[in-house]
């Protein structure tokens, strides 16, 4: 399986847009990378290419561009 790799265009509290490219699913695990860690997160939405992420963790220090992994999970 091949993994879907987009990146934060907007992030409000705990909740980060992401945009990407790819076949992204509804409950999915995805990863923002930021300074090194991974923080885990939930695809919650789907619209137009771009998925609303619950983070589950310190959201502190993300920013827009930063990467995101999806699991496929």
């Amino acid at each position: 399986m091949e993994t879907v790799t987009g990146y934060v265009t907007g992030i409000n509290g705990n909740l980060a847009n992401v945009s990407f490219n790819g076949s992204v699913h509804k409950n999915e695990v995805g990863y923002i990378l930021v300074d090194g860690k991974r923080l885990k997160g939930e695809v919650i939405r789907i619209n137009n290419g771009v998925a609303s992420m619950q983070i589950y963790e310190m959201s502190n220090g993300i920013k827009v561009g930063d990467p995101v992994e999806f699991t496929g999970d």
